[in-house]
């Protein structure tokens, strides 16, 4: 099965140097190309990081850590190139899956990339926007309640773990200095996930509840609420 996988992965890295060479004339099929291979590569890369558990994510803290790890950088290029094609407004479907699939891989690291998990969850909420508010939504609805519930659980299970971890970090001395720092520039981390959860918590995120309420009536996603609160 892994042998079929990388000789597809081949195949569509062959297909990515035709398109390239054809320039903007198959921009799109690139970009497919390019998500493919990054999905493809990642899912791989996932697999890598649950074998190795733990113990990598002990070493690695005295390393520079599995982003640097080419295994990780070369999926994450390949989603990237993707979603430089798939933008929110045009490519509402396409966009949030990448993001999430980017979030995925960054949280699936040891150690998690919680931080940068979290920036791609909440980037999807312009996309989803669009989505539910496209001429094509009522064909799209499934799809979009789908995303937004994936959505919603997402960034509700990274923000506790960002919550767990930061709150952990900081009761450590050298953390407890750090914290005194930010908090008198008004940068207290904890603090702030706890408040970004508490919006999550209002718009449904882990709950099932659906999207938040803004003063005016109109529904928000979570991401459109903690991106307000940043």
């Amino acid at each position: 099965k892994k042998q079929l996988r990388s000789a597809a992965v081949d195949l569509v890295m062959q297909a990515i140097h035709i398109y390239q060479s054809m320039g903007n004339v198959a921009a799109r099929e690139l970009a497919v190309a390019h998500y493919q291979v990054g999905l493809a590569l990642s899912d791989d890369a996932l697999r890598e990081e649950d074998a190795a558990g733990p113990g990598a994510q002990r070493s690695r803290r005295k390393e520079k850590g599995a982003l640097q790890n080419p295994k990780v950088m070369l999926p994450m290029r390949h989603l990237e190139k993707a979603l430089s094609f798939f933008t929110a407004p045009t490519y509402p479907l396409d966009f949030t899956r990448i993001n999430l699939q980017l979030a995925r891989l960054l949280e699936g690291l040891h150690p998690p990339a919680l931080d940068k998990a979290l920036a791609h969850i909440i980037s999807t909420h312009t996309a989803l926007w669009h989505l539910e508010h496209s001429t094509s939504a009522a064909s799209m609805s499934g799809a979009y309640e789908s995303l937004q519930a994936e959505v919603e659980s997402f960034l509700g299970r990274v923000l506790r773990d960002l919550i767990r971890t930061s709150s952990s970090a900081s009761s450590t001395p050298q953390a407890s200095n750090q914290s005194a720092s930010s908090t008198s520039s008004g940068h207290d981390r904890p603090s702030v996930y706890r408040q970004l959860y508490r919006i999550a918590l209002q718009g449904g995120a882990g709950t099932g509840q659906g999207p938040g309420v803004a003063q005016d009536g109109k529904t928000k996603t979570n991401g459109e609420s903690a991106r307000e609160s940043l």
